[in-house]
């Protein structure tokens, strides 16, 4: 199964935080995004399957005001 379609979900909602002036959400999508990029990899090199259902990030965000 392919994971471009994740990939493409992941630039979508930074530039939505991007032209929403989300500026530390779009850092954490992007950081996200290269994350999921190595995990995938190293399981590609490895023949490992990637599990279907991965925890959730966590992102850390600021409390509302």
């Amino acid at each position: 199964m392919s994971h471009r379609w994740m990939f493409e979900v992941l630039a979508d909602l930074e530039s939505y935080a991007l032209h929403n002036d989300l500026d530390r959400l779009a850092q954490k999508l992007s950081e996200v995004a290269r994350y999921a990029a190595y995990e995938i990899s190293s399981s590609e090199e490895r023949n490992l399957p990637v599990p279907r259902q991965a925890e959730p990030a966590r992102l850390e965000l600021p409390p509302a005001k």
